[in-house]
């Protein structure tokens, strides 16, 4: 049977179930409580309750955990055990740190990395030319001019904590020490 707590910050007027819904309770009156239609954020795929005037967006995965569980601590983020966003059941749902959530986002397949990003300026074959060129003692300020990226942007790629994911698999690379 779904469940229904006061939404942390609004009681009184609104409530979010564990099964992800939220309803206004301004409607009493009227009859039944009005169920809020929600959205899907186009940008990173949480779903969304619009709330309260001044209108607020609350991403509904936060709202149940903090109705049913407690308010997340600093550093901690609410998310999704089967990785899907629009699944906000309170079962699907727990706290986690930002390196737990992108472990999972990795054991999903639900991290923007690469290409996949919405701001990617670089593809693989790029990186693989890229990274032959940093080999080969060019300059990384001569190199994000010539790719139209940050300076920042090459030394993550060139530290490996960008674009990890992808081999030197090209044939010009292969054999080469």
């Amino acid at each position: 049977m779904e469940r229904w707590k006061p939404i942390r910050g609004f009681e009184g007027r609104y409530e979010v179930s564990d099964l992800g819904r939220v309803k206004s309770l301004r409607n009493r009156g009227r009859g039944k409580p009005l169920i809020i239609k929600m959205h899907v954020n186009p940008s990173n795929g949480y779903v969304i309750a619009v709330i309260g005037k001044p209108k607020k967006n609350l991403r509904v995965n936060r709202i149940v955990l903090e109705a049913f569980t407690r308010p997340g601590e600093k550093g901690e983020v609410a998310a999704h055990v089967n990785g899907i966003r629009t699944d906000n059941r309170l079962a699907n749902l727990y706290w986690a740190t930002t390196k737990q959530n992108h472990l999972d986002k990795r054991k999903h397949g639900t991290n923007y990395q690469g290409t996949r990003h919405h701001a990617a300026k670089l593809n693989p074959q790029k990186v693989r030319e890229i990274r032959k060129l940093i080999a080969h003692g060019t300059k990384l300020g001569v190199i994000a001019k010539m790719y139209g990226v940050r300076y920042q942007t090459l030394t993550a790629l060139k530290s490996g904590k960008t674009w990890f994911h992808v081999a030197p698999t090209d044939k010009s690379t292969k054999g080469e020490k």
